[in-house]
């Protein structure tokens, strides 16, 4: 919506020109040509906002995070799409929990329940990285019913 908004600078009276161009109108009550014009122009924008929060809980005296927490939006550079993902990291109760999900059809790309004592090969753990067959088999082993 645009909104124009004409004063007379002599008197302080608002008024319209009307919408013929001619800045030289003046003004009704009191025939100044002196005027203070506002433009007031709005648009409708429409983001599409993306987060991820991770929160770690750790006890002290202990290195590592008793429990970790990741939950948000990030962006899966292989496949050049955004994704969800929901992951549970806890040590205290040997458990460890993924979803992945595709932000646009809600489609579970993967997900993993499992003992975290279990859950080896993976991350730092890693045998060699460079194996993608190795890779697959890490994954598929992770997703079993």
């Amino acid at each position: 919506m645009n909104k124009r908004i004409v004063n007379c600078v002599d008197c302080g009276y608002e008024f319209d020109e009307g919408n013929n161009g001619n800045n030289q109108v003046p003004c009704p009550k009191c025939a100044s040509l002196k005027k203070q014009v506002q433009l007031f122009v709005s648009e409708n924008v429409f983001l599409n906002i993306k987060e991820c929060v991770g929160l770690k809980f750790k006890k002290q005296g202990q290195k590592r995070p008793s429990k970790e927490l990741i939950s948000g939006d990030e962006y899966f550079k292989k496949e050049n799409r955004w994704i969800s993902k929901e992951r549970i990291i806890d040590r205290e109760n040997d458990r460890y929990y993924e979803k992945v999900q595709d932000t646009e059809t809600g489609f579970v790309l993967h997900e993993c329940d499992e003992p975290l004592s279990e859950h080896t090969g993976h991350g730092s753990d890693k045998k060699n990285s460079n194996d993608r067959k190795s890779l697959y088999k890490i994954n598929m082993d992770c997703q079993r019913d």
